[in-house]
C-alpha cells in the first residue's frame, strides 16, 4: 500500500503533465471492451491555489494500471446530473467548478445501458504551519499540519520540489490519528539549496461502492496552498 502510495504521488508531482498527454495518446473506446472489466476512478480534486475543483471520472480495462478508456456510443458519466466531456488534459472525463465543492455523485451508465452511482464524501482541509519557512538539509523535520488528525482511509503527502532536475524529495503520512508528518534526512539530503516549492496534498480514498466486476475507487483531494522555503546545509 506505501508503495503504491508514494508512486502515485511521485507521478502527481513530478510528472503528471507528461503522464496525462502519453496516456490520452493510448486510451481505446469503452463500447469496444467487456464491459464487466472496465474499471472505474471517481476523483474530486480541489487545489487552493486556484481555487478550482476538478470533478474527474477515469475508466480503464481491467484494472487501475489498464489501458485508458474514453466512454463512446451510449455510455456517458456525469457529476451532480452535468455530464462530463473527455479531456485530453486530464485523461479523463472532467469538470471544472470555482470554489471548493465538498462532495458530489457520480453516475456512470455503460453501453449496456447499466447504471453505476458512487459518492465522494466530504473530505479534509489542510494547510501549512505560517513558521514553515526554511529546510536544514542535515536534520529531521516533523512538519504539524494546519487541521484535524487523519482518520481511516485518509493520506497526507508532501512534495519538495528544488530548481535542479531530480533534486526533491517525497513523504508520506497514512497513520490513524496522525497530525504531522516526518520529513527525514535521507529524502532531504536529495534538495538543491536555494529557493524550493512544497506541494501538500491530503486525500480520502475508498472502494467504490457500485461498480462493473472489475471494481474501482472513489477519492476526495485538497490540496493546500503551495508553501516556498529556503534550503539550506
Amino acid at each position: 500500500m506505501k508503495i503504491s502510495i508514494l508512486k502515485s504521488l511521485k507521478a502527481c508531482f513530478v510528472f503528471a503533465f507528461a503522464m496525462l498527454i502519453l496516456a490520452s495518446c493510448n486510451r481505446e473506446d469503452s463500447a469496444d471492451v467487456n464491459q464487466d472489466r472496465i474499471y472505474t476512478l471517481y476523483e474530486l480534486f480541489y487545489n487552493e491555489n486556484d481555487d478550482v475543483t476538478h470533478a474527474i471520472a477515469r475508466f480503464r480495462f481491467g484494472s487501475r494500471t489498464g489501458t485508458l478508456l474514453e466512454l463512446t456510443g451510449s455510455a456517458e458519466v456525469t457529476f451532480n446530473g452535468e455530464p462530463m466531456p473527455y479531456s485530453v488534459l486530464w485523461s479523463g472525463h472532467h469538470l471544472a467548478f470555482a470554489g471548493k465543492v465538498n462532495g458530489g455523485t457520480y453516475e456512470y451508465t455503460n453501453v449496456e445501458g447499466g447504471v453505476f452511482t458512487n459518492t465522494v464524501s466530504a473530505y479534509g482541509d489542510i494547510a501549512f504551519p505560517d513558521d514553515f519557512t526554511e529546510l536544514d538539509k542535515t536534520q529531521a523535520y516533523t512538519l504539524e499540519w494546519q487541521g484535524s488528525a487523519l482518520s481511516a482511509n485518509e493520506h497526507v503527502g508532501i512534495f519538495v520540489g528544488t530548481w535542479g532536475w531530480g533534486d526533491d524529495a517525497l513523504f508520506t503520512q497514512s497513520a490513524d490519528n496522525a497530525t504531522n508528518i516526518i520529513m527525514g534526512v535521507n529524502g532531504l539530503s536529495n534538495l538543491a539549496v536555494g529557493s524550493a516549492t512544497v506541494y501538500m496534498d491530503r486525500w480520502t480514498e475508498r472502494n467504490a461502492t457500485d461498480t462493473p466486476n472489475a471494481g474501482g475507487k472513489v477519492i476526495g483531494k485538497h490540496r493546500a496552498l503551495n508553501a516556498t522555503v529556503t534550503v539550506f546545509e
